[in-house]
């Protein structure tokens, strides 16, 4: 099959690349759409130290169950999934401690397993035991589906951030991911969304973050509480 494989030269290429075969305890699964990822655009400009050549590249994506494994339970021929491509070993502390996001053995699909730039993708059985792949509704389709694990990103944000009815909500940058933030906070029931554009530092050292609208100064030193309540992360 053709697919998109990082290359021992650090590049990304169309390659021939053997058929996978289903996991006995994974599955099979046909891939109807995948998105490309900022990392992958990165990936593209720039070697990544993480991936070990050659490896097909390519997570966010949805797919048609072609075959289940022998010993795989809970899927049938037929379901379209989606699956959350950053699995955990569930052997660690922070995995014991429910906090999967901090495993420090964690193993990316498109890093540690092949990934869905390309016809087929064999989903592991570590992407079935933590509850990684997701069956999708008929209703859904192919080109919003894959969009579900970027998508899932932004509900847990605006989760810990506490959007709600009502309130203004301010997105810093405008990529594909502070898209989906605004749409988000439409349907989550927020009265105005602000989305701020590239960050310019003036000759004062304050960062002027622009938009059609509305110019906003953040001064330098924004409290660390203050950025939790934008983004709902710690971290600058």
């Amino acid at each position: 099959m053709r697919a998109v494989v990082y290359g021992n030269d650090h590049k990304l290429s169309i390659q021939e690349m053997p058929d996978p075969l289903c996991p006995r305890n994974g599955l099979l699964a046909k891939v109807h759409a995948c998105a490309i990822c900022g990392s992958d655009v990165k990936m593209f400009k720039a070697p990544d130290p993480r991936v070990k050549p050659p490896q097909i590249v390519g997570h966010e994506f949805v797919g048609e169950i072609m075959e289940v494994g022998s010993d795989a339970r809970g899927f049938s021929v037929g379901d379209r999934v989606v699956m959350a491509t950053t699995l955990s070993c569930m052997a660690c502390p922070a995995c014991w401690a429910g906090k999967t996001n901090l495993c420090p053995n964690v193993m990316p699909v498109s890093r540690a397993f092949p990934g869905a730039f390309a016809p087929y993708i064999a989903i592991p059985w570590e992407g079935i035991r933590a509850g990684n792949t997701v069956k999708v509704p008929s209703s859904l389709e192919d080109d919003g589906a894959c969009l579900a694990e970027p998508l899932s990103c932004a509900v847990n944000a605006q989760q810990l951030a506490g959007v709600r009815t009502g309130q203004t909500v301010v997105i810093v940058g405008g990529g594909p991911l502070g898209a989906l933030n605004a749409e988000l906070a439409k349907a989550n029931g927020a009265t105005r969304v602000i989305t701020l554009r590239t960050p310019e530092v003036d000759a004062s050292g304050r960062v002027s973050m622009r938009t059609h609208k509305l110019n906003v100064t953040i001064p330098r030193g924004v409290r660390a509480g203050q950025h939790i309540r934008l983004t709902g992360q710690g971290a600058p």
